[in-house]
C-alpha cells in the first residue's frame, strides 16, 4: 500500500480514509445528549474506488448521504445515476455503565503512515473527557478496516454492537494502489501536500472500466453521471501519466460508442442538419455519409441527452479525438482511425467555405459556453487537425482574428468569459500560429473569466504562461486554480461559490495538474523528432520552467507503451531513465 494514503492539505482525512471522518471536527459539534448521526453534517469526507462512491458525515457512518456504484444508472429517460444502498449507514455512540450516550469530539491531531492513518484527541461523553487513539487502513481487495482503543472504561458502540477491537466494512470493488507517483519538491508544503492527493484521487477514484468518467465521478449525481469533454481535455492527459488502466477504460468507452456516434450523425442530417442558429445549408455541399457526432453530454447510451443549447458546441467530437490521440500516445494497443476518420468526416460535411481554399464552422457554441456563433477558435483549429490528421492534409479553418491577434469568434466582444476559450489554441492545442501569439493572446485574454466560473481555467492560464516564460505570474494562477476550490475537508469544489455537494471536481484537479507536468514541467507531445519517441510515432520531450518554490517535479513509474520511466525535473532540465523493462 506505499503512497496510498497522504496527509490532507486542509486538517482533515486523506482520500481514501474516509471513515476517519468518525473523530474529525469539521463541522458543529452535537449537543450531549442528541445522537451525532441526527445532526446534520456541515461537513464531509469521500471514499471511492473507481466502482462505488459514498460520502460521510462528521460524525455517524452515513447520516443518509447518497451513495453511488457504476451500475446505479436509470435506464430510461437520459439514464440519469441514481442512489444506491450506502454501505456506512450507522452510527458511532459511547457506552458508559450500561449508559448510552453521544460523544462529542474536543480535538484531535492526525498522523500518516504507509497504508494507515493513527488519530489522536480528546472527546467528551457522559459529562467526562476521554482519550481516543483510532487507527484507520484500508487492504489491497475488499474490506475497509477501521479500529479503535478509548482510555478508561468508556466502550465504542457501531450500529448498536460494542466496537473493542475492530470493523470491518466490505467496500464493492477492490482499493486500487497507484503505480505512477507525481510528486513536487516545493518550499511550500501545501503544494506537496495538493499535488500528492489530487493525483491519488484521480489515480483511484475513477472507473478502470470502459463505463462512465462524469465530471464528479462517483462523488455526486451532479450532471447526472454523465460523460462531457471534461474526461477527454482534462482528465486524459493526466489519467495517462498516473492512471493507464483509467485511461484505456475512458477510451474504450469512447470507442465502444462510435457506432452511436455514426447514427447520431445520421440523424443529424435526417434532421435537417439543425446548428446553433437555424439549419445548415447543405445545398451543392460534399456530405461525408459516414461522420461521426460524439454528443456533449453523453448516457452510458453514447446518445445526446443535454436539452438546451449546450447540444451544438461541435467541438466534442474533436475534443474525443484530442483525448484518444494522447491515450494513443501512450497506449500501443489502441486502434483510433476509424474514429478519426469519421470525425473528420464529420467536420468536412459541417463546414462551408467562407473564401477559396478556407473553411468556416457556424452556429456553433464556444467551449466559453456563454456564446453561440461562428468560427469558434478553438472548435475550428480542432476540426482542422483532425481532417489534416484523418482525411486532408490541406484542409484549413478560418481563424477569427483583428490586427492585435486572435479572438474567440467572430464579433468577439472581448469582455468576459464564462471559461477559458480561446487560450485552448496554446495549450493544449499547440496551434503553431496561436503559439506564436501567445504573449498577445495572453494580454487579451487572461484574467477576463468570471470570478465564479470552473476551476481549470486559471489552469489554462498558468499552463500557458509557464509554457512562455512568465513562471512567477503562472505559479500565482496555478495556486489560484485550486486553492480556493478546497475546502475544510479533502474536497475539491467545481466552482468557488458552490456548496460541498458539488465535489469531487475531478476536472478541476486534473487541471491544476496538467499545469504541473505540461506547464511547470514543459512536458511536449508533438511530431518534432526530438527527445522520446512514443508509441503513437511522435515524440515526447521537456523543457522544464519550475517556479522559485519548487526544486523539482518527480515522476515515477511512468508506464508508456511496454516501458516503464522515472523522469525527475529540475530547473536545469530533465532526466528520463527506463527501468530496462
Amino acid at each position: 500500500m506505499t503512497g496510498t494514503f497522504v496527509r490532507c492539505w486542509k486538517n482533515s482525512a486523506p482520500p481514501l480514509l474516509a471513515l476517519s471522518f468518525l473523530l474529525c471536527g469539521c463541522g458543529r459539534q452535537p449537543a450531549e445528549p442528541t445522537p451525532p448521526a441526527l445532526v446534520p453534517a456541515k461537513s464531509t469526507q469521500f471514499l471511492g474506488n473507481g466502482t462505488m462512491g459514498f460520502r460521510v458525515g462528521d460524525f455517524g457512518l452515513g447520516n443518509g448521504l447518497p451513495a453511488f456504484s457504476l451500475d446505479s444508472y436509470q435506464k430510461t429517460g437520459e439514464e440519469k445515476i441514481v442512489p444506491v444502498p450506502h454501505p456506512l449507514n450507522g452510527k458511532l455512540e459511547w457506552e458508559l455503565n450500561g449508559k448510552r450516550m453521544a460523544a462529542r469530539l474536543l480535538r484531535q491531531t492526525q498522523t500518516w503512515e504507509v497504508g494507515k492513518v493513527i488519530t489522536k484527541g480528546t472527546a467528551q461523553a457522559g459529562g467526562k473527557q476521554w482519550e481516543f487513539t483510532a487507527e484507520t487502513a484500508v487492504n489491497s481487495y475488499l474490506q475497509l478496516t477501521w479500529s479503535l482503543q478509548v482510555s478508561g472504561d468508556a466502550v465504542p458502540i457501531y450500529d448498536g454492537k460494542p466496537l473493542t477491537e475492530e470493523i470491518r466494512i466490505p467496500v464493492a470493488g477492490r482499493i486500487r494502489v497507484p503505480r505512477a507517483t507525481l510528486t513536487i519538491e516545493s518550499t511550500d508544503k501545501d503544494d506537496e501536500r495538493f499535488v500528492q492527493i489530487a493525483s491519488q484521487r484521480l489515480q483511484t477514484e475513477l472507473p478502470e472500466q470502459p463505463r462512465q468518467f462524469a465530471p464528479m465521478g462517483l462523488s455526486s449525481e451532479i450532471y447526472f453521471g454523465h460523460t462531457f469533454w471534461d474526461a477527454d481535455v482534462w482528465m486524459m492527459p493526466v489519467l495517462v501519466w498516473l492512471a493507464p488502466d483509467s485511461a484505456n477504460a475512458l477510451a474504450q468507452f469512447r470507442l465502444q460508442r462510435l457506432p452511436q456516434a455514426k447514427s447520431n450523425f445520421s440523424e443529424w442530417l435526417a434532421d435537417g442538419t439543425p446548428i446553433g442558429k437555424g439549419k445548415l445549408d447543405l445545398s451543392g455541399a460534399r456530405v461525408h455519409v459516414l461522420g461521426a457526432m460524439f454528443p456533449w453530454e453523453s448516457s452510458v447510451s453514447g446518445r445526446e441527452t443535454v436539452p438546451g443549447p449546450s447540444r451544438f458546441q461541435h467541438h466534442i467530437s474533436g475534443s474525443v479525438m484530442l483525448g484518444l490521440e494522447r491515450a494513443k500516445d501512450f497506449l500501443p494497443q489502441l486502434n483510433i482511425t476509424d474514429a478519426g476518420r469519421s470525425v473528420a468526416s464529420f467536420y468536412q460535411s459541417r463546414a462551408q467555405e467562407v473564401r477559396p481554399g478556407e473553411q468556416g464552422i457556424f452556429g456553433t457554441m464556444s467551449p466559453d459556453e456563454h456564446h453561440t456563433g461562428d468560427n469558434d477558435l478553438y472548435t475550428n483549429i480542432l476540426a482542422e487537425q483532425v481532417v489534416r490528421s484523418y482525411a486532408d492534409p490541406t484542409w484549413t479553418a478560418a481563424r477569427p482574428r483583428d490586427a492585435t491577434t486572435f479572438l474567440t469568434y467572430n464579433g468577439d466582444r472581448l469582455r468576459t468569459y464564462k471559461q477559458a476559450a480561446a487560450l485552448l489554441s496554446i495549450y493544449p492545442l499547440q496551434d503553431p500560429a496561436a503559439e506564436k501569439e501567445a504573449s498577445q493572446m495572453l494580454t487579451r485574454f487572461a484574467g477576463k473569466v468570471i470570478d465564479n466560473g470552473p476551476a481549470m481555467s486559471h489552469a489554462i492560464d498558468a499552463t500557458v504562461r509557464a509554457r512562455f516564460g512568465d513562471v512567477e505570474q503562472a505559479y500565482r494562477e496555478w495556486r489560484d486554480s485550486w486553492v480556493p476550490y478546497t475546502t475544510d475537508g479533502d474536497l475539491f469544489r467545481e466552482k468557488k461559490a458552490a456548496q460541498q455537494d458539488r465535489s469531487i471536481f475531478y476536472t478541476g484537479m486534473a487541471g491544476s495538474l496538467q499545469t504541473v507536468i505540461y506547464g511547470f514541467g514543459g512536458a511536449r507531445i508533438d511530431d518534432k523528432p526530438s527527445g522520446l519517441k512514443l508509441p503513437s510515432g511522435r515524440y515526447l520531450s521537456f523543457k522544464p520552467r519550475l517556479p522559485q518554490a519548487w526544486n523539482s517535479i518527480r515522476l515515477s513509474g511512468i508506464v508508456i507503451g511496454t516501458k516503464t520511466y522515472d523522469i525527475a525535473i529540475s530547473k536545469s532540465g530533465a532526466h528520463i531513465n527506463s527501468r530496462g523493462n
